[in-house]
């Protein structure tokens, strides 16, 4: 009824000691007796990868397999659970060969690629959009997976008003060492032993209002937490759609792209 997405878990002194995200317990009942998201969804799929170098040297970042399917394979695949149909690809580095790759497979959805005339940020390419998109969309980096009812977060993003809504991941880190706050003049302000932080941290992944083109002006270079700052400081309404961190997947990276494979094995 109020839409509450994390629930605490507490001891008996009322400790957290942890928590449950509405789509971790109810998640597998949300797709039932649900329309189509009918809405596009873009994938940021034009950047160099050089996380993932050299890999990426030969195969752009976005061929690059997870499992049995490439990694912007995985991508749409997650939103077509939903019924999403129409997805435009912004593509740059090695293009050709994306494109190349899916004219050779067989699809059930429509893909568009749109070919940056430059390197433009995770957001600078939405220029290119302006004329073809009138409604909602989704954006979304082409090498995250999330495990989120996109129902859900749609209508918390409608019913919000919101212009932009960010699907955030709770992280939780552990300070392996003391920390030591130091006052000026060197002096030692006291010392936080192994300190334990939970942030949300952004994911890369976001519902935008077609409104949002009136930000975007220029075919220049512009990154999402740009477009974000820039929105608030014009009074915009940007708001944040936390998930668990178990439900965040990111292959850009060597690590996180191990840790994640073989979490997919499981």
């Amino acid at each position: 009824e109020r839409r509450i997405q994390v629930i605490p878990i507490v001891n008996n002194d009322g400790v957290v000691q942890g928590y449950k995200t509405w789509f971790e317990v109810f998640g597998s009942e949300s797709l039932k007796n649900k329309q189509e998201l009918n809405i596009p969804v873009v994938i940021m799929a034009g950047g160099k990868g050089k996380r993932l170098e050299p890999l990426t040297k030969i195969i752009p970042k976005p061929l690059i397999p997870v499992g049995e399917k490439t990694m912007i394979e995985q991508v749409i695949e997650s939103f077509r659970h939903y019924g999403v149909k129409k997805f435009f690809v912004t593509v740059n580095y090695k293009g050709e060969l994306i494109e190349s790759y899916f004219k050779s497979i067989s699809k059930d959805y429509e893909i568009e690629f749109i070919r940056e005339n430059d390197f433009l940020g995770t957001a600078g390419s939405l220029y290119y959009l302006k004329q073809k998109i009138n409604t909602d969309f989704i954006v979304s980096n082409c090498d995250i997976v999330l495990h989120v009812d996109y129902f859900e977060v749609y209508n918390y993003h409608v019913e919000n008003k919101s212009l932009v809504t960010s699907i955030t991941s709770i992280k939780h880190v552990e300070i392996p060492y003391g920390v030591v706050e130091i006052e000026e003049g060197g002096s030692i302000k006291h010392i936080i032993e192994k300190p334990e932080y939970t942030f949300q941290i952004n994911t890369g992944v976001y519902v935008l209002s077609s409104e949002v083109f009136k930000y975007i002006n220029e075919e220049v270079y512009l990154d999402m937490p740009v477009l974000l700052a820039r929105l608030l400081e014009n009074g915009e309404k940007v708001l944040a759609f936390p998930i668990n961190e178990r439900d965040y997947m990111d292959f850009g990276q060597w690590e996180e792209y191990k840790r994640n494979l073989r979490i997919l094995g499981e």
